[in-house]
């Protein structure tokens, strides 16, 4: 049975918290000769330790936004839970600030607030976002 929308959403906030990544669907750690750093990889990567918003989802629903061209097709459960991450990034922070990345007309306020904001502001596009799946 597909996960509700709800879930999905929860489970991938749940994710982002234990590790969160800036700038790739997903990152592994790796040893240096320096110490550990986080390389980015596939978010299908078993070694895969920390995750982005929209990693985060398609690791939730077996969705990978790397091989899927259009990942939005292939789950109907991942593209309403991005999309409500669009809306709620777009609410909370509707100064257009996004708008000059070029990344994308749906996924690109999501991107901008997960690279430019950080956790703090992923968790609250998630907590927006779970109130309006709610609704």
């Amino acid at each position: 049975m597909e996960k509700s929308v709800v879930q999905v959403l929860r489970e991938a906030a749940h994710i982002i918290e234990e590790g969160y990544a800036r700038g790739s669907f997903a990152k592994k750690k790796l040893a240096t000769g320096y110490g550990e750093r986080q390389i980015p990889c596939r978010m299908d990567d078993p070694d895969a330790c920390c995750y982005c918003s929209l990693g985060a989802i398609g690791k939730v629903t077996g969705v990978s936004p790397e091989v899927d061209s259009d990942w939005y097709d292939a789950s109907k459960t991942a593209r309403k839970a991005a999309l409500l991450l669009t809306k709620a990034a777009r609410e909370l922070w509707p100064s257009e600030e996004w708008r000059w990345r070029d990344i994308g007309p749906t996924t690109g306020p999501v991107i901008w607030v997960n690279d430019e904001l950080g956790l703090d502001g992923a968790k609250r596009m998630f907590a927006r976002a779970i109130e309006l799946a709610e609704q």
